[in-house]
């Protein structure tokens, strides 16, 4: 009995360290244009300001600030949730999604929220299409390189809206998409302060439509509030 114990624990010590397993975490993508990664640290939300009026992409009315001038669209309120992707290995995007299926908060009258955009297609027709959205404004706050306060840098600019419209599905603010020249233009992106960020077209930018690669002149200016400084 004293042999086949001690046989036993020598067979335990020399058993491969490969056989070992872990419970580490599996880093994944998040849902919608696949720009983003999830991380095991917290990430901020962010607070997402479109305005009301005089804009190629404005918000749908609900949720006005005082001055009636934006909607506001808060990460957990009528089924809207937002993330900026700001961990060491986060990809540093700001996201928007205001159909979140899983949202807890879905029940309020103003539900599904929506965006519009504004713009004359192809034929010359104008276009007032308002739908549901996926937002990204790509890599705003990539650790160690995040843009700081005062600082403008051009970025890209994703818009995937939900369900059926009278216009594009899918525009990208990107000079490159899937390898090939796009022919738009970036948008630019200022941090005015620790927390806040001005995003912007140039006059005369273009947005590439990812359904049928027309360009398409989209006024964008809105800003977005972290709720923490990154």
């Amino acid at each position: 009995m004293r042999r086949s114990t001690t046989l036993a624990c020598l067979l335990a010590l020399l058993a491969p360290l490969g056989a070992c397993t872990t419970n580490e975490p599996v880093t994944t993508e998040v849902g919608g244009p696949a720009f983003a990664k999830a991380t095991t640290t917290a990430d901020p939300t962010a607070t997402w300001y479109l305005p009301a009026a005089n804009s190629g992409l404005t918000g749908d009315g609900a949720y006005l600030t005082s001055g009636s001038t934006e909607s506001v669209y808060a990460n957990g309120v009528c089924g809207v949730s937002t993330r900026i992707f700001a961990s060491a290995t986060g990809s540093g995007d700001a996201t928007l999604q205001t159909d979140n299926p899983t949202s807890k908060t879905r029940t309020c009258a103003a539900f599904p929220r929506k965006v519009t955009l504004s713009y004359v297609n192809e034929a010359g027709v104008a276009i007032v299409d308002r739908r549901p959205v996926f937002m990204n404004v790509r890599s705003i706050a990539t650790f160690g390189s995040a843009i700081a306060v005062g600082e403008t840098r051009d970025g890209i600019f994703a818009v995937n809206l939900s369900g059926t419209g009278s216009g594009c599905n899918a525009l990208r603010w990107n000079i490159v998409f899937d390898g090939a020249t796009t022919g738009a233009s970036y948008i630019s992106v200022t941090r005015l302060d620790p927390t806040t960020y001005q995003v912007r077209s140039a006059p005369g930018a273009k947005a590439y439509c990812v359904d049928n690669g027309q360009l398409y002149d989209i006024h964008v200016n809105f800003r977005l509030v972290s709720s923490r400084a990154i």
